[in-house]
């Protein structure tokens, strides 16, 4: 079991993980911007959280991490969003 946080060393906030059992923290994300509201995917495979890119703009998007390829893309669709939750979709999700 992993926990996730952030912090901000220098002029940004990043994501950080550390062993449930404690040990030194490893720094998972990185550059001019800040990052926080970290949330696991159900499957535990995956971060979701949110970044505000301070050289475009504040542009604001919520970026989805990959603990296993350590790559990090954008959510489509996701600008302008910024604090992400996850939860299981209802049955009948999306609605038609």
């Amino acid at each position: 079991m992993g926990i996730t946080f952030t912090a901000g060393p220098g002029n940004s906030f990043h994501i950080y993980l550390i062993s449930a059992e404690g040990g030194s923290p490893d720094q998972l994300t990185n550059g001019e911007h800040d990052e926080g509201d970290v949330g696991w995917s159900a499957d535990g495979r995956r971060l979701v959280f949110g970044c505000m890119n301070a050289t475009e703009d504040y542009e604001v998007v919520i970026h989805v991490f990959d603990l296993r390829t350590h790559q990090t893309s954008v959510l489509p669709n996701s600008i302008g969003l910024f604090a992400p939750l996850v939860a299981p979709l209802p049955v009948d999700w999306p609605r038609t």
